[in-house]
């Protein structure tokens, strides 16, 4: 199969029912990636007929929770798969269509579960235009916001904001959302 989409769906169903072709799949898989890169997937079709960026976040979705069913989540080919899922993510926390967000959820979500939460308390630094603002601490597994006001130290023109995380092996756990307005037109 050369279309990544639907090799990865096959994959899936295969991994589930412990199938012996899903071992031969993760490697058809691997080869494939190794020519289609993700959003450069070469892709007949979708379930719902998706089309343009949604079908390449449709298809790196798929091979991910592919890798994952398949026990291969530490596969070196989903760490570019997850940067263009990470990547494709857009302002409102979506991945495009309904559709394209709902399996890249998925796939995300399998990634986590089966390579565990490995996070670890961490502390997060802000600076505003060379001033060290704040530092807010965070535990594992917390839900709740962090959350700086820095409206008081921006100046009119260009400003620079550094949020710097602390923690021994760990990305930033959390999505970072910046929000600002100004009475300026």
């Amino acid at each position: 199969a050369e279309d990544p989409y639907l090799l990865s769906i096959l994959l899936c169903a295969n991994a589930n029912v412990k199938a012996v072709e899903a071992t031969r799949q993760v490697q058809q898989l691997k080869q494939l990636l190794q020519v289609q890169k993700p959003g450069t997937f070469r892709t007949n079709n979708t379930f719902g007929l998706s089309y343009g960026k949604n079908v390449q976040t449709e298809t790196a979705a798929w091979a991910t929770l592919a890798f994952c069913k398949a026990g291969q989540a530490h596969a070196p080919e989903v760490q570019a798969l997850l940067e263009f899922l990470r990547s494709s993510r857009d302002y409102g926390g979506g991945f495009g269509s309904t559709q394209a967000t709902v399996i890249a959820l998925k796939a995300l979500q399998a990634f986590h579960q089966q390579t565990g939460n490995n996070a670890e308390p961490g502390k997060i630094m802000v600076r505003v235009n060379q001033t060290w603002l704040d530092t807010l601490h965070y535990e594992p597994k917390q839900l709740q916001k962090l959350q700086v006001d820095f409206g008081q130290w921006l100046k009119p023109g260009q400003n620079e904001i550094e949020v710097i995380q602390k923690s021994a092996n760990q990305a930033i756990p959390f999505l970072l959302q910046a929000n600002w307005s100004s009475s300026e037109i």
